[in-house]
């Protein structure tokens, strides 16, 4: 009932979420509640049920990447780069959580959060035949000053997809 053709139906949906997500306390439905809130431009909103799905289920990296697409939102970058290197720990899916990453590192100064441009670098070492990881990985460190640190993973990416025009 939140969703048509992949958009939000407003706000009268995202109200019927918030009493289904006030009757269950699990974080699923508060992240969706969250997603809606944002199409709504309800950041505070978002906010707040963002944080109240990471209080139900700090392991829960869905909670983490919502909370850091309200904190990127808000301009509190800081925060938002905290909660992606955290999700990073909580999942498998890496791939999800570093594009993202990726995304918030190349809109920063290089070097300004170090211990997540590690962990991106860290989970692309530790997955070689990810195509995704290797480009995005690639694609972040060819916008830094060093560009040359770049060319071993899109070198791994163009080994993994040949004919894709973006890592070459």
């Amino acid at each position: 009932f939140v969703w048509s053709c992949g958009r939000v139906v407003g706000v009268p949906a995202a109200g019927a979420l918030e009493r289904y997500c006030a009757r269950t306390r699990s974080p699923g439905p508060l992240v969706t509640l969250t997603l809606a809130l944002e199409a709504c431009v309800d950041l505070t909103g978002a906010l707040a049920r963002a944080e109240l799905a990471l209080t139900l289920n700090e392991s829960s990296w869905q909670a983490r990447m919502r909370l850091a697409a309200v904190l990127r939102k808000l301009d509190r970058v800081p925060e938002a780069v905290t909660h992606l290197v955290a999700a990073l720990q909580c999942t498998r899916l890496t791939e999800v959580v570093i594009n993202e990453l990726t995304r918030v590192l190349m809109e920063c100064a290089a070097g300004t959060y170090p211990e997540a441009e590690q962990a991106v670098r860290t989970a692309a070492e530790q997955s070689p035949r990810s195509f995704l990881l290797q480009a995005n990985v690639g694609a972040w460190l060819g916008a830094t000053p060093r560009p040359e640190q770049a060319l071993p993973f899109l070198r791994r990416a163009v080994d993994l997809r040949p004919d894709s025009v973006g890592a070459r």
